[in-house]
């Protein structure tokens, strides 16, 4: 039997015995609770955390569906409006168009388009392209297809370009628009700054691209190796072709006045390339494209080599020949000198590469 004096003593050691763990069972009590209380108050940014988290898991997968580089007759995926890319706080406003595009792009919500003035490349540009993903079959102009909804005209029209681009961008990854005549409306009307659009153009010595040769010119004045000087000097004073570019990039083909074309239209031209997504140089066009290659997430493409020519004032007979198209070009030469600061590979640093 247990006496109460004992009893007493027994249960007063006993406790003097768990004093210590009932004082850290305690402790353990108050900090649960207090987590418990951060938990609440907090809670509304938590479950923020939580979302953004998740959303961008999301995006990232929704991007994934729609990075298609198909047949349109297979893309299922519904377009939502991608948030632009984060850019630095100084990026200027081109940049920051330049990102949302090429994120576009990436994302299958943004057409690739090259502007192909004639004779600077386009044949080798469209080959790249056809061996990234789908193109029109037609030198990259025109394919069978060619959505019924979407106009065969080119330029289009500002309202034009993003449905168009949208609904191309289900069959096509890239096409081409190739102005070997003056456009039906201004090259400037486009929405260039659209976020489904992603624009490039590659530029080329005025005089190099006006000595190649094409049927036309031929016919007019015979073969290069074979001119006489009389079709030398008919080549020089055509005015068909002179200041080339600025004729095609500009409202009213202003270029068309040789040495008298205004320093108007030359701004004109300059302020169109300025919102063009990509400029290239055909002299390190190589170099170029798989910069393009790298700014898109494609694989570099493999170039065919260009023709190797002497530069143009070698393979033109007379001096006052060569001078006489140095003075009715000098707009497009001007041009073309600006647009190296432009050029997303500056060639001065690369071996040239000849097209």
């Amino acid at each position: 039997d247990i006496t109460d004096d004992s009893a007493v003593r027994v249960l007063s050691r006993s406790y003097d015995d768990d004093e210590p763990d009932l004082f850290w069972r305690t402790i353990s009590l108050f900090t649960v609770a207090f987590v418990f209380a951060v938990a609440i108050v907090f809670s509304p940014q938590l479950n923020g955390v939580l979302h953004v988290r998740k959303s961008n898991n999301e995006g990232i997968h929704q991007s994934q569906k729609q990075h298609v580089f198909g047949n349109g007759k297979n893309h299922t995926a519904k377009y939502t409006q991608p948030q632009p890319p984060s850019a630095p706080s100084n990026t200027n406003k081109r940049d920051r168009i330049r990102l949302q595009q090429i994120e576009n792009y990436k994302r299958g919500n943004a057409l690739l388009l090259n502007i192909h003035i004639t004779h600077h490349a386009g044949t080798t540009v469209c080959e790249a392209m056809k061996s990234i993903g789908p193109t029109p079959e037609n030198a990259c102009n025109m394919g069978s297809e060619w959505p019924v909804n979407v106009t065969k005209s080119r330029p289009w029209t500002f309202d034009e370009t993003a449905p168009n681009a949208l609904e191309l961008r289900k069959y096509y990854h890239m096409i081409s628009w190739e102005h070997g005549i003056v456009p039906k409306i201004p090259l400037e009307d486009v929405d260039w700054e659209n976020p489904h659009l992603v624009s490039m153009i590659v530029m080329k010595d005025p005089i190099d691209r006006r000595l190649a040769g094409d049927g036309g010119i031929i016919r007019k004045y015979g073969k290069e190796e074979g001119r006489t000087m009389e079709q030398w000097h008919g080549f020089a004073a055509d005015t068909t072709y002179v200041n080339f570019m600025l004729t095609r990039l500009t409202p009213d083909a202003c270029g068309k006045e040789g040495e008298n074309t205004t320093i108007e239209c030359l701004d004109n031209a300059k302020a169109l390339l300025e919102r063009i997504t990509f400029v290239l140089d055909v002299e390190c066009l190589s170099d170029g494209m798989d910069a393009l290659a790298q700014q898109l997430g494609f694989a570099p493409p493999n170039l065919r080599k260009g023709k190797s020519h002497p530069s143009a004032k070698e393979r033109i007979p007379e001096e006052v020949i060569y001078d006489l198209l140095l003075k009715r070009n000098r707009r497009d030469i001007e041009l073309y000198e600006w647009s190296k600061g432009l050029s997303l590979v500056n060639c001065s640093e690369v071996d040239p590469y000849e097209d």
